[in-house]
């Protein structure tokens, strides 16, 4: 299983900027083929070409990305929110959405993780708690937690903010976490 492009909301965009293919290949800088391949199963949207197409449609990367259907599949979207995340500092605003549309009480460990995707995981499952008041998030939280490597703060860097102003401007429930980024709690809540 892998973390897949939602072509439907791909369209849905292109038409609605008066995009066909060519000129979305056009626009993201790349050949007609090339969109095709980043649409096309079994890619993993990582590299440059996505983070083109999803600038070149006004979104996030990871409004792109389906929904994920099982623990492999949230996985490699935690996987890909520490990636995208120094380039694309509103990448973890959807992960609490989609915890919240997954996790259940018996699936919120998804097995060898790194710490820091436990940190990410933990700091996700705070917010989607604090804006559901779920019981099952908040435990997904505190789960997460003991795994972390303690001490260790992640930012959402941007390079237009100083420390200072990101750890300010951080929600509390992230900031427990120790991860920070400018963010409002309405930036998450508008996800769920």
């Amino acid at each position: 299983m892998s973390v897949v492009v939602n072509t439907v909301m791909v369209r849905r965009l292109m038409d609605a900027q008066g995009l066909d293919m060519s000129g979305l290949a056009r626009a993201c800088g790349m050949s007609r083929q090339g969109v095709y391949r980043l649409l096309g199963d079994g890619y993993r949207p990582l590299g440059r070409g996505f983070q083109a197409l999803a600038k070149t449609l006004g979104v996030s990367p990871l409004t792109l990305l389906e929904d994920p259907k099982d623990d492999a599949e949230t996985a490699e979207l935690i996987n890909l929110v520490e990636q995208s995340a120094a380039g694309e500092p509103r990448a973890f605003e959807l992960l609490p959405a989609q915890l919240h549309h997954f996790v259940s009480e018996s699936t919120y460990d998804l097995g060898e993780q790194l710490p820091i995707h436990h940190q990410l995981l933990a700091a996700a499952a705070e917010v989607a708690a604090d804006l559901t008041s779920s019981e099952t998030l908040r435990a997904c939280a505190r789960f997460h937690t003991r795994k972390r490597e303690v001490g260790r703060a992640f930012f959402f860097a941007s390079r237009f903010m100083t420390a200072e102003r990101i750890v300010t401007s951080t929600p509390q429930p992230m900031q427990t976490h120790l991860v920070f980024g400018s963010f409002e709690m309405s930036s998450f809540s508008r996800h769920l």
